[in-house]
């Protein structure tokens, strides 16, 4: 299954992913965003640390008969212009993320 074709159904294009599978009959999706659109959640510098990471599950929409997981590593930055230490989320995923700058 092409990868591009699902990440754009469910709603991550901007993320990179790095694997297709089935667990059993469920479908996961992993992904990770890319390290150059990695920036503090709170003031959206870039000037950040990456300091470790976990993977979250997300349900999403059941694909054919197929239950349908988005696992998303979740990096955990440190900010050198505001000083917070946080995980960084995406957007569809969290109603807290802020954008970018």
């Amino acid at each position: 299954m092409n990868t591009s074709i699902m990440q754009n159904a469910l709603g991550v294009s901007q993320q990179a992913c790095q694997n297709l599978r089935y667990e059993g009959n469920n479908l996961v999706l992993e992904i990770q965003t890319p390290k150059e659109k990695l920036c503090c959640p709170v003031c959206g510098s870039h000037n950040i640390n990456r300091n470790g990471s976990h993977i979250r599950r997300f349900v999403s929409v059941p694909i054919g008969l197929s239950k349908t997981y988005i696992d998303m590593r979740v990096q955990r930055i440190q900010c050198h212009d505001c000083g917070c230490i946080t995980s960084s989320m995406y957007r569809p995923f969290c109603s807290i993320y802020k954008i970018c700058k």
